[in-house]
């Protein structure tokens, strides 16, 4: 049972649990849907894992590498030719060579604008995409503070884009929750909350890459409360 509320309609108004709590819920969420995502596993099985990735529609997606490599703690090789946006950002945490504040726009609003061309479904779940990427470089000290940005883009989403057209992929859940936390933000809270029921509602659970989304999710609200 997940503590925080993740009914749509639920209470807007209670308060939010510490994130640690959340990130325990989100981990026994998503932790029995991909067992063989073991960051103990020996360093050869967990690369195979990530080599053998897909979802239940037999998909793969070019973010699903370096996800599951960040996940895992496996090293990639450089990025691949020809990313969109939110994969390039995603790429950025492997590849050096990439700077992910020249990958995003960087006045406030939207962080990929580029793929709103693409269709209202593609874009938003590339900006949430992109988001949760941009969560994890702005916790690395070096270079340009990326927090403000992150912050900045979160609170564009919660005014301009809804969840619900994102198919049912709880991207950077864990930013929400965190405004959620720090402001008291009813919105963002809200957010929190569709953006987990739409990944089970489905399946009953979180599909394959939904899992794997919650339990990066997890890992960073414990490393913001470390």
């Amino acid at each position: 049972m997940i503590r925080y509320d993740l009914a749509v309609n639920g209470d807007r108004t209670a308060p939010v649990p510490p994130l640690a709590a959340l990130a325990a819920d989100l981990r026994r969420l998503a932790a029995a849907v991909v067992p063989d995502l073991d960051s103990a596993a020996p360093e050869s099985d967990r690369a195979r894992a990530i080599a053998d990735f897909r979802d239940e529609l037999g998909h793969r997606r070019a973010t699903d590498a370096p996800l599951l490599a960040r996940l895992l703690g496996v090293r990639l090789g450089a990025a691949p030719d020809g990313l969109h946006p939110d994969a390039a950002i995603w790429w950025a945490l492997h590849d050096r060579s990439l700077d992910p504040a020249l990958l995003i726009e960087p006045a406030d609003g939207p962080l990929v604008p580029s793929l709103r061309r693409l269709g209202m479904e593609v874009w938003s779940e590339g900006e949430l995409a992109a988001l949760h990427a941009l969560s994890w470089h702005a916790t690395r000290s070096e270079g340009c503070d990326l927090s403000a940005r992150v912050e900045s883009a979160a609170r564009w989403h919660l005014a301009e884009l809804q969840p619900d057209n994102a198919t049912n992929r709880p991207w950077a859940v864990h930013v929400f929750a965190d405004l959620a936390n720090r402001t008291g933000d009813a919105n963002a809270r809200a957010h929190v909350g569709t953006l987990v029921h739409n990944s089970i509602v489905s399946l009953g659970r979180p599909d394959r890459l939904s899992a794997a989304i919650l339990l990066d999710a997890a890992d960073w609200l414990e490393h913001r409360g470390a």
